[in-house]
Formats: structure tokens, sequence, C-alpha cells
């Protein structure tokens, strides 16, 4: 299966408002009005990409799961 990837929905006037995920057609990313540089909006959606899928679509692996284990058993 290929890798999630942000997928741009609208521009206007060259700037990135709105994008999405490649495999969740549901999940809509906005940047609001068209204030600020192209490249400014392109990286806040890829922010919000990286969120969703590091919530959605990574999985742990071991050094991980050891890593989240460890910090939790430490939290006062």
């Amino acid at each position: 299966m290929k890798k999630p990837s942000l997928v741009i929905h609208e521009e206007i006037g060259g700037v990135p408002t709105k994008g999405g995920c490649s495999s969740c057609k549901d999940v809509l990313f906005v940047t609001g009005a068209g204030i600020g540089s192209a490249q400014e909006h392109h990286s806040k959606l890829e922010s919000l990409f990286r969120d969703h899928f590091r919530k959605v679509h990574a999985r742990e692996d071991a050094s991980q799961a050891a890593a989240r284990i460890v910090r939790v058993a430490t939290e006062d």
C-alpha cells in the first residue's frame, strides 16, 4: 500500500489554502484566508498533515514503544 501524502485541493492566487490526506478522503486541512506567502501556507498544510499522519497512519515500532513506556512510567 502506498504511503499517504498531502494533496493540495485548493489554491487562491497560487497560494495553497486547502489540502487533504491522499488516503482519507474525508480529511481536510485549511490554512484560512490567503494572507501570507505561498510557502507559509504550504508549511502550515504540511504541519497539519504530519500531525494527522502521526495520529492516524504511523505505527509504533518496538523502540518507540519502549521509549513511550519508560516516559509514561517515569512521569510525576
